[in-house]
C-alpha cells in the first residue's frame, strides 16, 4: 500500500491521450486504496458516461498531500519546475528519439525517476545523457469491457465490403500523407475497398496542422477510390463500433511515444498496419500485425523544442506499404486470422494489469523514502523562491480601492459556490457583495501571508482549499522573493479549479506613483503587471493576464491553475 499519497497532474477529462492515459491510472490507484489528489490542468469536457470512474476521480480534485508524498506529472507541455513533494515523477512520452535539452537539465536537477511507455521513447532519454537507473518503462492498456470483438458495428456510408482504417489527428508525425499515397497507389475508384479517416484534434490541440482539406478533397474525387472522413467527436463506444466496422488499421507513423489506437484496434479485433521500427512492435507480435520495412532518419524540427541530439524520425517506406495493402486485400482469409491473432494478443494489455505495475513501481519508490523532518518540510516554500527579506508590517490603513467600481470585475473571477481568500484592508461591503454572490469568505491581513508561507507545505491532506483569492494592494509590501514564496504558497492552498486576483498601483500612471505610492509607509516596491505576471507563470500558474481598473489608479493581474481559464475572455 502506498500510505503517504500520490499527487497526480496532467489533464483528466478531455479528449486527448494524455487525458486518457492519466484518467484510467488514476482509477487504478484509487481501486488500490491509494490516497490519491488530483490536480487537473484542463477544464473537464468529456461527458461523465464517457468513463465510468468519473465521479471517483472527480473525489480525488484537490491538491494536498503530505510532504512525503510522490507527484506525478504527466501532460503538455511539460511542466519544468520543481515540486515540493518528496518524490517527483517526470511521466512523459517523447516521439523524436533525442529529448529537449531544457528537459535534461531539469531531470538531472529536480527529477527522482522519469517514466515513459516504451523502450523506443526510453532510448531517447539515454541517448540525451539520462542514466538507466532514473527511466522507468511500461506499456498502456485498453479497455477491454469496451474495446472488444463483440459489440455493435459503426454505420459507415459505403458499400465497398474491405475497409482499411486510420485513427489520429491527421498530421505529419502520425503519418496520414503517406497512408494517402500508398492507398491512392494501391487501388482504383472500381475496387471493393474503402479507406476511412477519423480525425482528432481539428479544433483543438492539432488545430492548423491537420490534412483536413486535404482528405477532403481527395473524399470528392471521383478519380480516386473511396474515402471517407469522420472528424466527429466519438464516445468510446462508438469508436469500438468504429473499429469492428473496418477490417485493418493503417498506421505508418513517424513519431509513437506508444500508439493506442494500435492496442484499440486490435482489442477490437482489427490487425494494424506498422512500421518495423518504433514503440509498437514492443507490443505486437509479427502473427497479429503487418509489418512495413521502415527506417530512421534525422529529423531539423522537433515541435520547435531544441534536442539534445539531432531529432529522428521513423520513415516507412511507401512502396512496401502498397505492396502490404494490396496483398491484405487479396488474402482476405488471411487477415481474418490475423485479427483472431490481434484480438487475443491484446487480451493481456488491461487497465488492471498496467496498473498492478505502475502500483508496485509506487510502493518500490515510496520504500526508498527517507523520513522528512518538520524542519525540513517547513522550510520548503523558502527553498523554492530564496529566503524572504526584512518583512515591512506595518500596515497602510487607508482603502485606496473604490470597490463600488471594481467589485463588477472582481466578481467575473467567482466560481459558483466558491471558497475565497480576500487579503487586504478590511472592506466589509466588498465581502457581503461577495456572500450575496453564494460565496463563502475568510478574509486576512497581508502579515498572514508571511504566516502561510512558514506553514509545513501540503501538511494535512484536507487542509481548507480556496477556489479563489484576492490580493488587494497587498504585494506592494514585499520584495520579489517574497511575493514569489507567497503565490507557492497559495498555490498549494488552492483547489484545482483555482484562481488568483491580484489588485496593485498602476506603475505606468506617474502621478500616482509620486502622490500616492510613495506616501503609504509600508509600501516597498511598485510591481509592474508585466513582473506579477512572470511570478504567477514562474510558481506555477498556468495562465497570467493583466488589464488596467476603472480610474488609473490601479492595475489587475489575473492566474488561474487551469491552462484555459480566463473569465475575462
Amino acid at each position: 500500500m502506498v500510505t503517504d499519497g500520490v499527487v497526480w497532474e496532467g489533464p483528466q477529462m478531455v479528449n486527448s491521450s494524455l487525458a486518457l492515459v492519466n484518467r484510467y491510472l488514476c482509477l487504478e490507484l484509487i481501486r488500490r486504496g491509494v490516497p490519491l489528489s488530483v490536480i487537473p490542468t484542463q477544464r473537464d469536457t468529456l461527458p461523465d458516461d464517457w468513463f465510468q470512474g468519473a465521479t471517483s476521480l472527480r473525489s480525488c480534485y484537490e491538491a494536498s498531500c503530505t510532504a512525503n508524498c510522490i507527484h506525478v506529472r504527466q501532460q503538455w507541455p511539460p511542466v519544468l519546475k520543481p515540486s515540493n513533494a518528496r518524490i517527483q515523477i517526470f511521466f512523459q512520452p517523447w516521439e523524436y528519439g533525442p529529448i529537449p535539452e531544457d528537459w535534461v537539465s531539469f531531470i538531472r536537477t529536480h527529477v527522482h525517476e522519469v517514466w515513459v511507455n516504451s523502450k523506443y521513447t526510453e532510448l531517447g532519454y539515454l541517448r540525451s545523457g539520462i542514466p538507466q537507473e532514473m527511466i522507468f518503462s511500461f506499456p498502456l492498456g485498453v479497455d477491454t469491457d469496451i474495446f472488444k470483438v463483440d459489440g455493435p458495428i459503426y454505420p459507415l456510408e459505403t458499400s465497398k465490403k474491405f475497409k482499411f482504417l486510420f485513427v489520429g489527428g491527421t498530421i505529419f508525425r502520425k503519418g496520414i500523407d503517406k497512408v494517402l499515397e500508398a492507398y491512392i497507389t494501391a487501388f482504383k475508384p472500381s475496387d471493393d475497398v474503402c479507406l476511412v479517416v477519423k480525425d482528432f484534434g481539428t479544433r483543438t490541440f492539432y488545430a492548423g496542422q491537420t490534412y483536413h482539406e486535404k482528405i477532403l478533397e481527395a473524399s470528392l474525387d471521383r478519380n480516386l477510390p473511396e474515402i471517407l472522413y469522420i472528424d466527429d467527436e466519438l464516445a468510446p463506444n462508438e469508436m469500438a463500433a468504429l473499429y469492428r466496422a473496418c477490417d485493418c488499421l493503417v498506421h505508418p507513423y513517424r513519431g509513437e511515444g506508444f500508439g493506442l489506437p494500435i492496442l484499440e484496434a486490435m482489442a477490437c479485433g482489427v490487425p494494424p498496419i506498422i512500421p518495423d521500427l518504433g514503440p509498437a512492435v514492443e507490443f505486437t507480435l509479427p502473427k497479429c500485425s503487418y509489418r512495413v520495412k521502415s527506417k530512421a532518419t534525422t529529423f531539423p524540427n522537433a515541435g520547435d523544442l531544441r534536442t539534445a541530439l539531432p531529432a529522428e524520425i521513423i520513415d516507412t517506406d511507401v512502396p512496401c506499404l502498397v505492396k502490404t495493402m494490396k496483398s491484405i486485400v487479396q488474402h482476405q482469409e488471411l487477415n481474418r486470422a490475423v485479427s483472431l491473432e490481434a484480438a487475443q494478443h491484446a487480451k493481456q494489455f488491461t487497465w488492471s494489469a498496467i496498473g498492478d505495475i505502475v502500483h508496485h513501481r509506487l510502493m518500490g519508490l515510496q520504500a526508498k523514502m527517507t523520513s522528512t523532518t518538520d524542519a525540513t518540510q517547513s522550510g520548503s516554500f523558502r527553498e523554492l523562491a530564496k529566503r524572504s527579506l526584512r518583512i515591512l508590517e506595518r500596515r497602510y490603513k487607508t482603502d485606496l480601492v473604490s470597490f463600488d467600481t471594481y467589485a463588477p470585475i472582481l466578481l467575473k473571477g467567482l466560481h459558483e459556490h466558491a471558497h475565497v481568500l480576500d487579503v487586504g484592508t478590511e472592506n466589509c461591503s466588498w465581502v457581503e457583495i461577495m456572500q450575496y454572490h453564494g460565496a463563502s469568505v475568510m478574509q486576512t491581513e497581508p502579515s498572514a501571508l508571511v504566516q502561510l508561507i512558514d506553514e509545513a507545505p501540503c501538511h494535512k491532506r484536507h487542509m481548507e482549499k480556496f477556489d479563489v483569492v484576492f490580493l488587494r494592494n497587498v504585494i506592494e509590501k514585499f520584495q520579489p522573493d517574497t511575493c514569489l514564496a507567497i503565490f507557492l504558497a497559495l498555490l498549494s492552498r488552492m483547489s484545482y479549479r483555482g484562481r488568483i486576483f491580484i489588485v496593485t498601483t498602476d506603475s505606468e500612471n506617474s502621478a500616482v506613483m509620486s502622490q500616492v505610492f510613495w506616501t503609504n509607509p509600508a509600501n516597498v516596491r511598485l510591481y509592474p503587471a508585466s513582473l506579477i505576471t512572470n511570478l504567477l507563470i514562474e510558481a506555477g500558474f498556468r495562465v497570467a493576464a493583466a488589464g488596467k481598473m476603472p480610474g488609473g489608479v490601479d492595475s489587475l493581474v489575473f492566474g488561474s491553475r487551469l491552462s484555459d481559464d480566463n473569465p475575462f475572455s
